[in-house]
């Protein structure tokens, strides 16, 4: 089913995760069995920046439905008012839980946020989210349990023109996104319900600009495996692959989401320009490259995105 939030207030932010449950309508019809097996384990892109100006996010049991609308896109080209209709009409001819829509805007003059499910169309949304139920109950009492401390008096290091970093408050309706966004990280990687996993991906419109794009991170998971530590030895939070231990790195990007594995050598491009499916044209699949990191960085800048981390 996935999950997927949003929120429109004083920070854009789209939240959603990359967990596929196929649909077994179509599993005749791909590629090979090994490609089938590999977007089970690695999952789509949910949240599409099909342009600058606008995002599409899906959920549902059927992600052909989603394809459909990716593919009529490409025809309608940036016209919000003729994209929201068509995904409002393919929403409404689906049967139950095969697709919900939420669809993002922005533009120097505005910006918005639409729902599309349980047969609504819900423009000019504060909050919306679509998929999962029990993802979604479980985030709320999360949610419930962020505090007054947690937000107030929070401070963030800036820099000015000059290169000068200083400190000031960070306003607490800010704080408050920022803490949802880690309990949507929480979420996707709890397993609180199966078809909701993969890794937790964000969209959003950097301060002064008027465009979308995935946001940068690193994933790291330490080894938990027992140490033997000598005196004036340090513990090693690290202790590589072999032990379980991985590094993830998530590029900015405003057009394919990119990301590399440090431990295979192995950057990923999420890109339409890959069909596993018949079917499923216009999803963005996984293309793989083995290579370091410092090649495959130009193979990620030639797809909108760069990574925040200088291995130079």
């Amino acid at each position: 089913m996935s999950f997927v939030y949003a929120i429109n207030s004083v920070d854009f932010s789209i939240m959603s995760d990359t967990k596929i449950n196929l649909n077994e309508s179509l599993k005749n019809l791909w590629n090979t069995e090994a490609e089938r097996r590999l977007i089970k384990q690695v999952g789509l892109i949910k949240s599409v920046i099909v342009s600058p100006n606008i995002v599409v996010c899906y959920a549902g049991n059927n992600i052909d439905k989603a394809a459909e609308l990716l593919r009529e896109i490409k025809t309608i080209g940036n016209n919000l008012n003729r994209i929201v209709e068509t995904a409002f009409k393919i929403h409404n001819t689906a049967q139950k839980d095969d697709i919900e829509f939420i669809i993002g805007y922005c533009d120097k003059n505005r910006r918005e946020l639409i729902s599309i499910k349980n047969r609504k169309l819900v423009r000019n949304c504060k909050v919306a989210w679509i998929g999962s139920w029990v993802a979604y109950n479980e985030f709320k009492r999360m949610e419930n349990e962020i505090t007054d401390e947690k937000i107030k008096g929070k401070k963030i290091v800036v820099c000015d023109e000059n290169g000068k970093m200083y400190e000031e408050f960070l306003d607490e309706e800010l704080a408050r996104i920022w803490e949802l966004e880690d309990i949507f990280r929480k979420i996707v990687e709890s397993g609180v319900d199966s078809t909701v996993g993969g890794m937790p991906v964000r969209i959003k419109i950097p301060e002064g600009e008027n465009a979308f794009e995935y946001m940068a991170g690193m994933k790291l998971i330490a080894s938990g495996w027992s140490q033997k530590i000598a005196s004036g030895e340090a513990i090693a939070f690290y202790q590589g692959v072999e032990k379980g231990s991985f590094c993830c790195d998530k590029y900015q990007s405003k057009s394919n989401f990119c990301c590399y594995i440090y431990e295979d050598n192995l950057g990923i491009v999420y890109t339409d320009e890959e069909k596993y499916v018949q079917g499923l044209e216009g999803m963005k699949f996984p293309k793989f490259y083995k290579m370091d990191k410092e090649k495959f960085d130009i193979i990620a800048e030639k797809n909108g995105a760069y990574s925040c981390v200088d291995l130079s």
